[in-house]
């Protein structure tokens, strides 16, 4: 070896050479940036179902009793079928568990962000045959979240555009989402029926009540069937391309505020995205709700 290469070799121990450009930093900071954003989504969503959605429900449940008010005054009320999805058919009130809900129509996990709802091709609640209400147990205020509290003999107070009904519980019990006759009742019963165990739609729990002395005549039945979105363990698939949508314009809005961020100012493009991002992602976790378990 000539003293030329000995002197390379220590050289090069001596000063390494310079590493390459990382092409890994760049595609490892975007995966880092969108794991934390999947996680914030995700543990807002949770904090969503869980609390917030109450608040849209509340104001939804004050608007339709003023409006069922009024037409429980004029006699406008629904009596018979078919009934516009979402419109109040029902006042209900269990004062055992502080429930006073408006009920409206329909079963599916859009209408029962606004309250309980009614089962279309059931009777209506207080009229002859079997009434179906579905109520959510924990997400959008959890109308139904003390169900399985009652006991025999609790007061349901239902009030439509027939007048006011009692009933009194004869039966609480669960039912495995393949239970065919989960559903039905002999005679004159009000069935309200929500998911269990709490927080997961595996199976049904059911109050199963009788009216207390006579209930009134039953109106036009439903002509529509009815589908697994209607039956309270299932969420409804139609949502995904609205869900799409909300999640692309929550994407552009992050790419709007980190432009702004890069060429203003990080206070400034929090000051103008904020309530963009607040909005987009509350957009987002809607959408998202509905393709849960309506009872849920």
């Amino acid at each position: 070896m000539s003293a030329v290469s000995v002197g390379e070799e220590a050289a090069a121990s001596r000063f390494p050479a310079a590493p390459g450009p990382d092409r890994t930093g760049p595609w490892l900071g975007a995966a880092r940036a969108a794991c934390a954003v999947a996680l914030a989504l995700a543990v807002g969503f949770g904090i969503f179902i869980g609390a917030l959605s109450s608040l849209p429900q509340g104001r939804a449940q004050a608007g339709l009793e003023r409006r069922f008010a009024s037409e429980l005054a004029v006699g406008a009320a629904p009596v018979n079928q078919p009934v516009a999805s979402g419109a109040p058919v029902a006042l209900l009130e269990i004062p055992a568990i502080g429930v006073r809900q408006v009920v409206v129509e329909g079963t599916r996990p859009a209408q029962l962000t606004s309250g309980p709802g009614h089962l279309p091709v059931s009777a209506l609640p207080g009229q002859e045959g079997v009434g179906i209400v579905f109520g959510r147990r924990t997400a959008y205020g959890g109308p139904f979240a003390d169900l399985g509290r009652l006991g025999r003999g609790a007061e349901i107070r239902s009030t439509t555009g027939q007048g006011t009904v009692r009933y009194r519980v004869v039966r609480v019990r669960t039912a495995s989402a393949a239970d065919g006759n989960a559903l039905t009742a002999a005679g004159n019963a009000l069935l309200l029926v929500t998911s269990d165990p709490v927080g997961r739609a595996t199976r049904r729990l059911i109050v199963e009540a009788r009216p207390v002395g006579t209930v009134e005549a039953a109106g036009r039945p439903a002509t529509t069937g009815v589908t697994a979105a209607d039956l309270g363990l299932s969420g409804d698939t139609g949502a995904l391309p609205a869900l799409l949508v909300a999640l692309e314009l929550l994407v552009l809005v992050i790419a709007a505020v980190l432009l702004v961020r890069r060429r203003l100012g990080g206070t400034v493009a929090w000051l103008l995205g904020l309530p963009l991002l607040l909005a987009g992602t509350w957009l987002v976790f809607e959408q998202a709700a509905l393709l849960l378990p309506a009872t849920l």
